[in-house]
């Protein structure tokens, strides 16, 4: 009994002039405009303005692209800072218990270390707030 996994596979889309895949995250006015930029009358350039007439167009596609996307983006980041707040949160409340765990079990005297123990928990406590 053989076994088979498959971790990744590569695709690469040779046919310039077609899509490749589809495009579900952009809208179909901009899934349009970029199937017509490539298509054989509009992939050679007879002169400068008709090639920088199509970069206007790819320039606009871009922007109509970005700006679909800016709110998504905007949620996205937002729930990335909330997100590294809690995990600052989280450290910093690891750095009090690691301190706490420290001074209570501290060395084998128990008994003569214990007040000293609490006395140093209170003011590592202070330090740390």
């Amino acid at each position: 009994s053989d076994l088979l996994a498959v971790v990744q596979v590569d695709v690469i889309n040779y046919d310039d002039t077609s899509l490749g895949e589809e495009m579900k995250d952009v809208s179909a006015q901009i899934q349009d405009a970029y199937r017509e930029m490539l298509t054989d009358e509009h992939r050679h350039f007879v002169d400068q303005k008709s090639q920088g007439d199509h970069l206007t167009r790819l320039v606009t596609m871009l922007e109509e692209h970005l700006d679909t996307t800016k709110p998504q983006d905007e949620k996205l980041f937002r729930a990335l800072e909330v997100l590294e707040e809690r995990v600052e949160d989280f450290a910093e409340d690891c750095k009090v218990l690691t301190a706490e765990v420290r001074m209570l079990l501290g060395k084998s005297d128990k008994r003569r270390r214990q007040s000293q123990g609490v006395t140093s928990l209170k003011k590592e406590m202070f330090r740390l707030q």
